[in-house]
Order: structure tokens, then sequence, then C-alpha cells
């Protein structure tokens, strides 16, 4: 099971130098995305742990967006500007975060598409 691997990067967020910069409006965008992405897989997590594979894949959804939301600021990646030390750190963790909480939301759905094969289907909710 890769809870473990998750929470292990979910408390590496505490990571960032003190002395950072006054953070510019891409930076200030990216540490929001960052803070939602975190908020988001706790509680996803805290969902996962109490067998609540809906809850818990809603919130996984809520994080993915919220880390492509970090890991893709406006404009063509040529015209991104350098990012500095602290915010590659935040895209690197985001970036991780991405992959494992993927990972996590393939193994959902196939469990969730085995335990809820019920003769008529509920509508999904778009």
């Amino acid at each position: 099971r890769r809870l473990v691997d998750m929470q292990w990067l979910f408390g590496s967020s505490s990571s960032a130098p003190s002395s950072t910069p006054p953070p510019s409006t891409s930076s200030h965008k990216l540490l929001e995305a960052h803070a939602l992405a975190r908020d988001c897989l706790s509680l996803a997590l805290q969902a996962d742990e109490s067998g609540d594979s809906s809850l818990a894949l809603k919130r996984y959804l809520q994080c993915l967006s919220a880390c492509s939301l970090g890991l893709s600021p406006p404009g063509a990646p040529s015209s991104r500007p350098t990012v500095g030390a602290a915010d590659a750190a935040v895209l690197d963790e985001l970036a991780k975060w991405q992959a494992s909480v993927a990972d996590r939301i393939a193994m959902l759905k196939t469990q969730t598409q085995q335990t809820q094969q019920q003769p008529r289907p509920r509508p999904t909710k778009a």
C-alpha cells in the first residue's frame, strides 16, 4: 500500500528554507496551489484510512487539480521565468504528489469498480 509513501511526502512539506525573499506573484500562486494540494492530500489520506474510498477519491482528485495548478503556470513553458530554489523545491514536491496521487486514484478506481458491481448503477453526478 502506497499510503506510507504519500505520508512521507506529505510530511516533508516543512523543508522550505525560512530565509526566502518576498514571494512574487507567480511564487504566491504556487504557494497557494501547494497549500491547497497539501490540505486536499491530508483530507484524502484521512478518508483513505477510514475506508471511505469515494470521499478519498474526490479529495485525491482535488489534490491532483491543485498540483497541476501549481505545476503549469500560465504562459508557454519557454517563457517561464527561472524559479528560485524554494519554488523549485515546491514544484518538485507537487510533481511527486501528482505522481503518487495519480497512482492512488487508479488503485481506488479499480477497487470501487470491483466493490460496486450492483445490478442498477447509481447515476454519477457531473
